[in-house]
């Protein structure tokens, strides 16, 4: 699924950026009520979501807006991150050069995911762990978590929908959604923004304001997520039963200055010195959308944040 649109499309929507967001926000939350009108056509005692899609694809926000839809229905449920149960950085598989393996579903600890999650299935309570991306390794303590009687479970994280995870649990009541940026920014007919460069975007500005993490230090780790994304996502997302294309129209008018300032911290004598001054020059050709329009709850604030140089 490939969806396009164009450069000067988006920039001549970004004149009137209050209604350019009103109606890209629309147009996912249809997508939300889609998953939402499925999820409540399941007639089982237990109801599990497994949420997946490649980096900065926005899992964590579109789970926490289907939490809330679904409240609004009547429909209680309970989130849990995969990316909590990460092994310690160090503990992480070995690739061919040495460095550590962070993409592949080896490097979560499956073992007490499984315990966990079959405690709250079976048994209502679990005690979960969180890890903490900042030090590289879970927190020292875990938090109790209660599941009640009828609640929807959803299970997020890329690897949500390989078989090693989801051939866990029962088949019986589960419904598996896959969300990523399907769109492509044209300009004059050719592309000009793919979905993976607006990935690349977004984790360029959530790294470096939320995980402590440099420009070239996401330029660095960019190859492996991808050859990740290849190995471990691709090849089960035929398996899924709804599809959400997580674009917003205004998403690069709000992020390009922020982008642009990051880019431009690279130094000049950097291995990705080209490609970044190539990228600011194309975010200098978006038209910017005062963040002050975008909604503190959108999807995009997961990337930008509620306070933001763009704004």
């Amino acid at each position: 699924m490939r969806n396009m649109v164009s450069l000067e499309t988006l920039n001549r929507q970004a004149a009137d950026p209050a209604r350019m967001v009103e109606e890209a926000d629309r147009l996912y939350n249809a997508q939300i009520d889609q998953v939402c009108d499925r999820l409540q056509e399941i007639q089982t005692a237990r109801r599990i979501v497994l949420l997946s899609g490649p980096t900065s694809s926005g899992k964590t926000t579109t789970s926490r807006i289907l939490h809330e839809t679904l409240l609004t229905r009547g429909v209680h449920s309970l989130t849990v991150s995969i990316d909590d149960f990460f092994k310690p950085r160090q503990e992480a598989p070995l690739l061919p050069n040495g460095e550590r393996d962070h993409e592949c579903i080896e490097a979560i600890n499956l073992e007490d995911l499984h315990r966990c999650i079959s405690a709250l299935l079976h048994d209502g309570y679990a005690e979960l762990p969180r890890f903490d991306f900042l030090t590289g390794a879970p927190a020292p303590e875990r938090h109790p978590v209660r599941m009640e009687e009828g609640e929807v479970l959803m299970l997020e994280g890329i690897h949500a929908i390989h078989p090693l995870l989801s051939g866990m649990f029962s088949q019986d009541g589960m419904l598996r959604v896959f969300v990523s940026v399907t769109e492509t920014v044209t300009k004059q007919g050719d592309a000009f923004f793919d979905p993976v460069q607006l990935r690349f975007l977004r984790r360029l500005i959530r790294d470096y304001h939320f995980r402590n993490s440099c420009a070239e230090n996401t330029y660095r780790m960019w190859p492996q997520v991808r050859h990740g994304e290849h190995q471990y996502i691709e090849p089960y997302i035929s398996t899924v039963d709804i599809r959400m294309n997580t674009f917003f129209s205004y998403e690069l008018g709000a992020m390009a200055a922020d982008a642009e300032r990051i880019l431009r911290q690279i130094p000049a004598d950097s291995e990705w010195a080209d490609e970044a001054r190539q990228l600011c020059d194309k975010l200098e050709e978006i038209r910017p959308v005062p963040t002050k329009f975008v909604p503190a709850g959108a999807l995009i604030r997961e990337f930008i944040g509620l306070e933001s140089p763009a704004s």
